[in-house]
């Protein structure tokens, strides 16, 4: 019995079926490809093997199982025919989009300004990473960024993190399209949502609502709607990039589910920017390995651009403190940062050991559509464990605000903001100890 599916004859017997001719499916599928304006070449070399020498005929466009059934036909017009259409298959060029061409597009389209959601810092629908090691900080920056943008803290703010200062500490400004506040996604791999709740509670209200508790009554998705948080390892999907369940290591590299879970939910969400935490998780693939690096960035590229959507993933340093991997990590995005040390005071001499104190700052190492930024952004922990930005630090102060040495307590406070230099997780109520990670 002959049953069509998909366009393709199967043939079926009582407990068998003929699986459809790679003829009929690599025909389908360069047509396919030809009509989105690209190519398949494992397909093209499918058909290539199927030809034989003929005379053209002109024919209409069918479907790949006509071709398959006419090369199978024992009618010489008929296989003469298939081996036809598959030839001029073959020849026909791809389509270039008109969009694709500058000579398209018209002046005014082009005489626009790009839209930066932090000026100079971060550009709109375009990759970005933030690299630093491990405890650092990083998750808690991003946390910021997402609050930041999601829910300004007045309508027109340009501000985002918070400052202990009264003057201009560096903090790069919100874009003007994005002061009103824009919707936000952060997907995280590594952290719970009670976590995530209770940083984002210590950025949004400081150590008021560490101290009084307010933080288990706050209304997280009333107060900032703009704001959304999936969990990666709830989801269950693993990595956003690699190689499909079942296949070949060797295979080329693609979207994963877990990747389209993500961005499916920031389109439903309508993010104007996604922050995923952290790249190792999301991407698991070869580091090191250029083409498979630039082919995901593009991937993430094409998608931002195409839904206004910028994606920052939060990366982790090597041994060295630089970014890990291929050189395609720095240049394939559009803009890079990264949380270091900077040691404050005379350099000593005559070898003597370095007592200088050490200070977090967020630089921005790499933009591509403004002015690299001349300066960082100092960085101290606040009430509660947020970031929070300070002017230079002097010597003094320097000291002051020096992390503690790893594998301690980043933050040495408890959540009523009072210094806690020998603090553990005990020290905590049990309920809470799981809350008292300030790293990250």
């Amino acid at each position: 019995m002959h049953e069509r599916s998909n366009g393709r004859i199967q043939i079926a017997a009582e407990s068998e079926h003929i699986q459809p001719d790679p003829v009929a499916a690599a025909y389908d599928d360069l047509r396919a490809a030809i009509a989105a304006g690209k190519d398949d070449p494992a397909a093209r070399a499918v058909l290539q093997d199927a030809l034989s020498t003929s005379d053209d005929l002109s024919s209409p466009a069918r479907t790949g199982a006509d071709i398959a059934a006419g090369l199978r036909s024992e009618a010489t017009a008929h296989q003469e025919q298939a081996w036809t259409e598959i030839r001029q298959l073959i020849d026909q060029r791809i389509v270039i989009p008109n969009r694709a061409l500058i000579s398209n597009w018209k002046p005014e389209e082009l005489r626009v300004s790009r839209p930066f959601i932090l000026e100079n810092w971060l550009p709109s629908g375009r990759p970005a990473i933030l690299f630093a090691d491990g405890g650092v900080g990083k998750t808690w920056l991003g946390l910021a960024l997402c609050t930041g943008i999601a829910h300004p803290p007045a309508l027109g703010s340009k501000d985002w993190l918070h400052s202990r200062e009264n003057t201009d500490v560096g903090v790069p400004a919100i874009g003007e399209e994005f002061q009103r506040g824009a919707p936000v996604l952060f997907a995280t791999y590594e952290d719970e949502m009670p976590d995530i709740f209770y940083r984002l509670s210590a950025i949004r209200f400081g150590g008021t609502a560490a101290q009084k508790g307010d933080w288990r009554n706050w209304e997280l998705s009333n107060d900032m709607p703009n704001l959304q948080v999936l969990d990666m390892v709830g989801l269950g999907l693993g990595p956003c990039w690699g190689t499909p369940a079942g296949e070949l290591t060797n295979r080329r590299n693609e979207l994963l589910p877990a990747g389209e879970a993500v961005r499916k939910v920031a389109e439903d969400h309508g993010a104007q920017l996604v922050v995923i935490d952290s790249l190792a998780a999301c991407y698991a693939s070869n580091e090191n390995e250029r083409g498979s690096v630039h082919e995901f960035l593009r991937s993430w590229d094409e998608w931002g651009r195409s839904r206004d959507c910028a994606t920052l993933f939060i990366a982790h340093t090597n041994k060295a403190g630089e970014f890990s991997g291929s050189t395609a990590w720095h240049n394939a995005v559009r803009t890079r940062w990264h949380i270091g040390y900077e040691k404050i005071g005379e350099k000593p001499k005559n070898n003597q050991p370095d007592l200088r104190a050490s200070v977090p700052v967020l630089t921005c190492e790499k933009v591509n559509y403004g002015e690299k930024p001349e300066h960082g952004v100092y960085l101290a922990r606040g009430k509660g464990g947020r970031w929070e930005a300070i002017a230079r630090p002097t010597t003094e102060s320097a000291a002051q605000n020096t992390p503690p040495a790893p594998g301690a307590d980043p933050n040495s406070r408890n959540r009523t903001g009072k210094a806690q230099p020998n603090a553990t997780a005990t020290d905590a109520p049990r309920d809470e100890n799981r809350l008292q990670k300030l790293g990250g």
